[in-house]
């Protein structure tokens, strides 16, 4: 497991808290952590999930794509993924600033 905020500027607005995976019935991870809002301000990011084996080779995912959340001042907000396969077992979550430019 593993949470990183991909964008120095997120650094010093959220926090990464409360990691955890499970397994579902059907066997396959599922990766849940909180995004905590340390400002005053609401904030609008992006955030996507990067799955890997337990031989740290990361596992193609084609639908992988930034998705948009937002998170009010002083609050948290879970992200949560789920693994494409069985054989992912480790998952990183890259979070940025949202630009609508790029959507």
């Amino acid at each position: 497991m593993a949470a990183t905020v991909g964008d120095p500027e997120v650094d010093d607005l959220v926090e990464l808290e409360n990691e955890r995976v499970a397994f579902g019935d059907n066997d396959l991870a599922v990766y849940q952590v909180e995004i905590m809002n340390s400002s005053r301000d609401s904030v609008r990011l992006e955030y996507r999930a990067r799955w890997f084996d337990d031989d740290g080779i990361e596992i193609d995912d084609v639908t992988r794509s930034w998705r948009p959340v937002f998170v009010p001042g002083g609050s948290s907000y879970p992200v949560r993924a789920v693994a494409r396969n069985m054989k992912a077992v480790r998952c990183v979550v890259e979070i940025r600033l949202h630009d609508p430019e790029y959507n």
